[in-house]
């Protein structure tokens, strides 16, 4: 049995401390041989997977390192109300104060839609959280006047609208009837511009101003079909893209880890339960729908969202390890898959401070708070992602305070210095960075050696200490590559490079290469070496630390020249078509051969440069013939070498991954590339990020804009 362990859990935004006793989760925790990962979570890539809270105005350059946001916003800052913030002559908008209200929305100071539209071009996945009510206050009053909440859908007709509009404007759905969809004065109205999937209508809906499960229900319900579409045709995500996906508020983990009978135990939840059973029939849906089963749902929402910060007795941060959280968030997910088959699950908030004054705290012998941050954060991701988590969500991007020595929890949470805007990474941002640079196109694959609790992969032997190592094993879904995340899941810091185990990797025969990827500050794609000569008989061993470090596999090396047609040997192809998008740079039209393949634009390197010779980004390629590589010289003139813009057919073309090695100024890049009709083509959004200009999305005009006077 697990030794009893006291963990404080606390709330982001106001103090609340709730003092949670965790022990076994059954009889034993469970182990790698009985893994369970529900299907949202084998379709994400890791590049998906891992995500971040934050805010709408967030440096943009900050989401190099993640592939999904949490954005929330009070409730008001997307609902137009008559003196904003201000009711003392009354004037609020009706969806608080009338029984018949009329949900307006208001882009306001004109950047949530630029937002938006920036993550989608970057091909990263957005949640919108509304938080508190149209006037911001604690509690979700609405049109009751005596402060108390309702069981009765009706009563959050206001806020269902308000998502109603959201979903209209950003979902993808373009059939709403226009006269549905209502914007303030000065908001263009839209309808279907492809932006956003998801919805969170609350945040931690048991700590700000809900006395019980059956008033959140009630709430749930209206915002995620207008309560079965009874609310009227402009209410709730669903009446307005059928698509779009509704998140269930963010409540705490534990809550889903214990179920007795087929039941969860925790009273707001079955209170929920409750009242799912009494008020979403299907015989009061087919009364609603005109007799039609068509579109029942039971329980409104498709994806639960789980948040979990623990501390040790003294109040300090303690590891994912040291808390257990592979057992409890693996427990989360196949009790929510048992009572909610279906759903997806989220991780959404998670981390550590790196200010010394905070008792959330990273800590660890000998290290620095934010070293032990990333290294803390990259492990909880990687525990997570075996877990049949959908996706995992650090809290947050920014510091909420500039002072780095502030003493609040999650005052220095974040893998960015200072608040919004700020662009001074912080060593956990690229370590997360590196992470999901390295896992970006794999799914994990296997749990080669479980520590959690002290259990090994399936032998059932049970260790009083976390002392073995936990090693991870993710296959590519773009290549054959294999590759082993390990780590330590120790905490007594490295002791002066001493706290190591070597650890050994079969390896099957087809793999000759090796690469060994560490973590390293100021970097986002770690520091790389090739170890393929210490594969013996089979076998590679490598030292581990608690740093997490990663260990690529791979078949012969298929490295193939810029521009020349020595071809590609790797074994896996895809059709691709050239892309259909004009591309303008610097306000000029300019024909390139490009190809669009999964969601983004790839291009010849060579025909970059020449488009961007005499600007602020100009650059220089060569081809290193002795090593086998591309060097790229950021600042000097490009040199002509023939071939340069020249034109494809229009045809549909055979494309492979390749894995041509790129140098920018002598430091080794890792670009997504792929080898087409004897060319080798790079992702152009990652050629801009190493160059450093401007990539944009003109949905208007297909077009794609490159910016070269800012990065």
């Amino acid at each position: 049995m697990y030794k009893e362990t006291k963990h404080f859990f606390r709330t982001t935004t106001r103090i609340v401390i709730c003092i949670m006793f965790f022990t076994a989760l059954a009889n034993a925790p469970v182990n790698a041989g009985s893994f369970q990962r529900n299907d949202g979570a084998q379709a994400a890539t890791f590049g998906h997977f891992v995500g971040t809270n934050s805010f709408f105005n967030e440096n943009q350059g900050a989401y190099d390192a993640i592939g999904n946001v949490r954005e929330y916003h009070p409730w008001g800052f997307t609902e137009w109300t008559n003196g904003w913030y201000d009711d003392s002559n009354g004037t609020f908008n009706d969806t608080i104060k009338s029984m018949n209200p009329q949900a307006i929305f208001m882009n306001a100071w004109g950047v949530f839609d630029n937002y938006y539209k920036s993550l989608h071009e970057r091909s990263i996945e957005v949640t919108i959280c509304l938080s508190g009510t149209a006037d911001n206050r604690s509690k979700p009053d609405y049109q009751n006047p005596d402060g108390t909440k309702s069981e009765d859908p009706a009563s959050y007709l206001g806020h269902g609208q308000s998502l109603f509009q959201l979903a209209a404007r950003y979902g993808s759905n373009p059939n709403i009837d226009p006269s549905l969809v209502r914007v303030s004065a000065g908001t263009d109205k839209h309808i279907g511009l492809g932006y956003v999937q998801y919805y969170e209508n609350y945040n931690e809906p048991i700590n700000y101003g809900f006395d019980n499960g059956r008033q959140f229900a009630a709430m749930l319900s209206a915002d995620y079909d207008g309560h079965m579409g009874t609310l009227g045709s402009d209410v709730g995500v669903k009446q307005a893209d059928p698509s779009a996906k509704v998140v269930f508020g963010g409540s705490y983990v534990g809550w889903f880890s214990e179920v007795e009978n087929g039941c969860f135990t925790n009273e707001f939840l079955t209170d929920m339960m409750d009242w799912f059973e009494a008020n979403r029939t299907l015989v009061q849906w087919k009364e609603a729908n005109g007799g039609s089963e068509s579109g029942y749902v039971k329980y409104p929402f498709d994806v639960i969202s789980a948040h979990g910060y623990s501390w040790d007795s003294n109040g300090y941060g303690i590891s994912a390890e040291d808390s257990k959280y592979y057992s409890m968030l693996t427990a989360y997910v196949i009790n929510c898959n048992m009572i909610f088959p279906g759903k997806e699950c989220f991780f959404s908030e998670f981390g550590w401070d790196t200010s010394v004054n905070s008792t959330n705290r990273a800590i660890t012998p000998g290290l620095s708070t934010f070293e032990t941050q990333g290294r803390w954060l990259v492990r909880e991701y990687l525990i997570a992602a075996c877990t049949g988590i959908n996706r995992a969500r650090q809290f947050m991007m920014p510091d909420t305070s500039d002072n780095r020595n502030n003493s609040d929890w999650f005052g220095t949470s974040g893998m960015v210095h200072g608040i919004q805007g700020s662009d001074d990474f912080k060593t956990s941002w690229y370590y997360v960075g590196t992470m999901r640079n390295v896992l970006k196109d794999t799914t994990m694959d296997d749990i080669e050696v479980l520590s959690d609790g002290g259990w090994s992969n399936g032998t059932g032997i049970y260790r009083d200490e976390n002392f073995m190592p936990w090693s991870i094993c993710f296959s590519s879904s773009v290549c054959s590559d294999r590759i082993y995340a390990l780590w330590m899941p120790t905490s007594l810091g490295d002791q002066g490079g001493v706290n190591i185990q070597s650890y050994t990797i079969s390896v099957p025969s087809i793999y000759t290469q090796a690469t060994l990827v560490t973590l390293a500050d100021k970097t986002i794609w770690g520091e790389r070496s090739d170890i393929s000569s210490h594969i013996q008989n089979g076998s590679l061993s490598v030292s581990i630390s608690e740093k997490p470090l990663f260990v690529i596999l791979s078949e012969a090396d298929t490295s193939v020249a810029p521009d020349v047609s020595n071809g590609s040997s790797h074994p896996q192809t895809i059709t691709v078509n050239p892309t259909a998008a004009i591309v303008i740079i610097d306000g000029e039209i300019v024909n390139f051969d490009a190809y669009h393949i999964g969601g983004n634009n790839y291009f010849k390197l060579r025909d970059i440069a020449y488009a961007l010779n005499g600007s602020r980004v100009q650059y220089e390629v060569a081809w290193d013939e002795n090593n086998k590589q591309i060097n790229l010289s950021c600042g000097l003139s490009y040199t002509l070498v023939g071939g340069e813009m020249s034109l494809g057919s229009a045809d549909a073309k055979v494309a492979a991954p390749t894995k041509a090695r790129v140098f920018l100024d002598g430091a080794e890049l890792f670009l997504a590339a792929y080898h087409i009709d004897g060319n080798n083509y790079f992702m152009l959004r990652e050629i801009a990020a190493a160059i450093d200009f401007q990539v944009q999305w003109d949905d208007v005009h297909n077009a794609i804009i490159i910016i070269t006077s800012t990065g």
